[in-house]
């Protein structure tokens, strides 16, 4: 018997009104019994939710708390364009909260809409640019955007043999919304960097090479089928390069707060976050970077700013 099927609900905005009140300032209505409702869905007892919550919601339609309820069993029901409705309504009512936009981008991301995931996620921390929650499912659609990435190199045979189950975006539960505001990467150092010692030593290999302003060494660690951004190609992509590695005076990059996820044997998605300071400039990102390897050796094949 295979174990039963676990669901990451969305935050309960009870709690959530009672922890961080300044994210999401709804209306909750103070005799209903929310834990009760809550244990009903948690045990995946829809139906029995679903009855006491619509006179409920009848009796109060602007409780916020109710409708998030409904938004969480309509997910955990599977119906995840009624859920996306509820959000979207939640989203409209609360426009400076980000829990529901956080849970829309979860629902999109479930359906296959990667960008309009990646654009509500954005959203989301335009409300509250600390809120851990939405970073932390940014990384995730970065990993899931590289392993399809992955999967469109390989050759049609390859990918019956290379069935790989994606990441999903994940909904903040009760449980997890103590953490929800705090900055990301908080268990980014936890990932096994011990298995995966030659990426990171590559992404270390390659920012100590760019501090130095190594112009031939930096560019090295790129793969031949590279795929720069904003539609340059290899060779216009590597001028522009050359250039603002010349003119700073001086570089410092660091990284740290690694993670990493294998893709097959022949490549990976790292994240991580990165500390850049020169004359001229300075700000600290988290950047994606997607591996292949050749000859023996990790080489970059794609590289985006988490933004």
């Amino acid at each position: 018997m295979g174990s039963p099927r676990r669901y990451t609900p969305v935050l309960l905005l009870f709690i959530a009104l009672l922890s961080l009140p300044a994210l999401l300032p709804g209306k909750v209505s103070a005799d209903t019994d929310y834990e009760v409702l809550e244990n009903l869905l948690r045990s995946g007892n829809y139906a029995q939710l679903e009855a006491r919550l619509a006179p409920l919601i009848e009796r109060t339609p602007e409780d916020a708390g109710l409708l998030f309820l409904q938004g969480q069993m309509l997910a955990g029901k599977g119906d995840e364009r009624a859920a996306m409705t509820v959000f979207t309504r939640l989203s409209k009512q609360f426009p400076d909260a980000p829990e529901p936009l956080n849970n829309l981008a979860a629902l999109y991301a479930r359906t296959g809409d990667y960008t309009r995931a990646e654009q509500t996620l954005k959203a989301a921390l335009k409300t509250h640019p600390g809120y851990a929650a939405a970073h932390d499912n940014l990384e995730t659609l970065y990993m899931i955007k590289a392993a399809r990435l992955y999967r469109e190199a390989l050759e049609p045979e390859q990918r019956k043999k290379e069935q790989q189950d994606l990441p999903s975006l994940t909904m903040v539960d009760s449980e997890q919304l103590m953490r929800a505001s705090e900055e990301p990467g908080r268990e980014a150092e936890a990932v096994s960097a011990s298995s995966n010692d030659d990426l990171v030593g590559t992404v270390r290999a390659w920012a100590k090479a760019w501090s130095s302003k190594n112009i031939k060494a930096y560019l090295s660690y790129y793969a031949q089928g590279f795929r720069p951004s904003q539609g340059m190609s290899h060779r216009e992509w590597a001028a522009v390069r050359r250039d603002r590695l010349k003119r700073p005076r001086f570089i410092r990059v660091k990284t740290r707060r690694f993670r990493v996820r294998m893709l097959g044997a022949e490549y990976a998605s790292v994240i991580f976050l990165q500390s850049y300071e020169s004359d001229r400039f300075a700000d600290t990102i988290r950047k994606h970077l997607m591996f292949v390897r050749e000859a023996g050796e990790w080489k970059i094949l794609h590289e985006d700013i988490i933004r």
